[in-house]
């Protein structure tokens, strides 16, 4: 268990369309690590300068772990591109080397430059019971072990088509490169 070595209250000021926020939230940082949490209140109270009229605002989500909401990850998703286009935009890959896997197709296809894509790293185990079936010419077998095709289905639903797993996409000419 982490324990906290420090827990402190910053300002927190910020304007947007609701409005000019000025509040504060709790900043906890654990020894021996570079993890650090930041916790917001719920709602919060905007100053409207054009109305001169103050409104309580919600200032967060509230995100329960074992039931993702899918649609709030969405919805995420296109405000960061739509209000962070400089930072949230695809980068460029130095050299055409990685490889993703096209959702919908279940092929593994070379990444195009400025693809969105999501990634899933995870723990290779045995797979209980489970006899699993090689990729041939970069197509996905039908059975997939639970975790990679529950990927595969995130990444649909958030209307991204293309998924990066190391299991499949990483081969040893990437090792030989680097």
């Amino acid at each position: 268990m982490l324990r906290s070595q420090t827990s402190i209250y910053h300002a927190l000021i910020f304007e947007d369309h609701r409005g000019i926020y000025k509040g504060q939230y709790l900043s906890i940082h654990f020894r021996r690590s570079l993890r650090q949490i930041h916790l917001y209140p719920t709602q919060g109270s905007f100053y409207n300068e054009n109305s001169l009229q103050t409104h309580v605002y919600p200032l967060g989500n509230f995100i329960e772990p074992l039931r993702p909401n899918l649609d709030m990850i969405k919805a995420l998703l296109h405000t960061c591109r739509e209000e962070h286009p400089l930072t949230c935009r695809p980068r460029p890959h130095p050299i055409n080397i990685l490889r993703v896997i096209d959702c919908r197709r279940r092929r593994i296809v070379p990444a195009q430059e400025g693809q969105r894509y999501i990634c899933l790293s995870y723990v290779w185990g045995r797979n209980a019971g489970v006899v699993e079936e090689p990729v041939i010419n970069s197509v996905l077998p039908d059975a997939l072990p639970r975790t990679i095709q529950s990927a595969i289905d995130v990444a649909i639903r958030l209307e991204i088509p293309f998924l990066w797993i190391d299991r499949y996409c990483t081969s040893t000419l990437v090792y030989k490169l680097t």
